[in-house]
């Protein structure tokens, strides 16, 4: 498995890209993400352990 900081890199520049193709898409998936993580009736705490097990079960290493 690479490091963080590989894996990181070169997620990098795609992203900034993706960011320079599509402001405004990536902009609503922001406030989306956003509004997915604020507290509800789950806390963020608890959305944010989900999320590390689904990305670990998916072996997503660019989401853990």
């Amino acid at each position: 498995m690479e490091s963080m900081d590989q894996i990181r890199e070169e997620l990098r520049q795609p992203a900034l890209d993706l960011h320079a193709l599509i402001p405004d898409v990536m902009k609503g998936y922001v406030e989306m993400a956003s509004a997915a993580m604020a507290e509800g009736e789950l806390t963020t705490a608890v959305k944010e352990l989900l999320a590390l097990v689904i990305a670990t079960t998916r072996e997503c290493d660019g989401c853990i």
